[in-house]
């Protein structure tokens, strides 16, 4: 067993939220948090960057890159207050905050809830954000707004807890209901294209599935196709 894989089964890192706090609040030197510590604060998308000692970046969940304008001030509000007025889009569709300081930790996560943003398992071995295409709903061509089964998708994964929280590896997915596959389907872990088929003498909008792609690490490859159509 790895070091990581020995980390995750003594401790869960949905179950280090309470210790996180606690750093913060009692304004805890970076370095004498336990470095198992450091990498479960990730499970809540808290990131120490060692480059920048005493720093940490912090990644929010957007799932299918939709926010509202509320959201978007929040986060610049943040960014402009506790983070030297930047912030990342991602190609996953998340906004990534740097140079936080631990002690801001507590605050900011409260801002970003009180608009409905989470930073829960952006990190780590956990299902990560679920993507789709930027212009669901407004392009004319697309065979379905996505967006309705990206966001029950999302909040249903939230809500198991740790039933997905210890995965071997982070799994990627994507849904999109555009007809160039914004979502990138052919590099996720489980890519959903839309497609149509005809049942009962009817044609049916739904999605082709798509299983095993990878993008970053030392194996890219393409996603292979399970030659299986479902119907949202």
């Amino acid at each position: 067993m790895n070091r990581i894989e020995k980390m995750k089964a003594e401790k869960d890192g949905l179950d280090c939220y309470e210790d996180m706090i606690r750093y913060a609040t009692e304004n805890v030197p970076v370095e004498s948090i336990p470095e198992d510590d450091l990498q479960r604060m990730k499970w809540y998308g808290v990131f120490h960057r060692p480059q920048k000692p005493g720093t940490f970046m912090m990644r929010l969940r957007v799932t299918g890159g939709r926010l509202t304008t509320a959201q978007l001030r929040t986060i610049a509000d943040i960014a402009r207050n506790f983070g030297g007025g930047t912030a990342d889009f991602t190609t996953r569709q998340n906004v990534q905050l740097r140079d936080l300081r631990l002690p801001d930790i507590p605050g900011i996560l409260g801002q970003l809830a009180s608009v409905g943003i989470s930073t829960r398992q952006t990190g780590m071995d956990n299902v990560r954000n679920f993507i789709g295409c930027p212009l669901t709903g407004i392009d004319s061509m697309e065979l379905f707004d996505s967006t309705p089964l990206v966001e029950a998708l999302a909040a249903a994964h939230l809500a198991a807890g740790k039933e997905f929280s210890n995965l071997p590896r982070k799994f990627n997915v994507s849904i999109a209901g555009c007809r160039d596959d914004c979502g990138d389907a052919q590099s996720q872990d489980l890519g959903f294209v839309p497609a149509t088929r005809d049942l009962n003498g009817r044609r049916v909008a739904g999605f082709n599935v798509l299983v095993g792609g990878a993008l970053g690490g030392t194996s890219p490859r393409l996603a292979t196709p399970l030659d299986v159509f479902v119907v949202p």
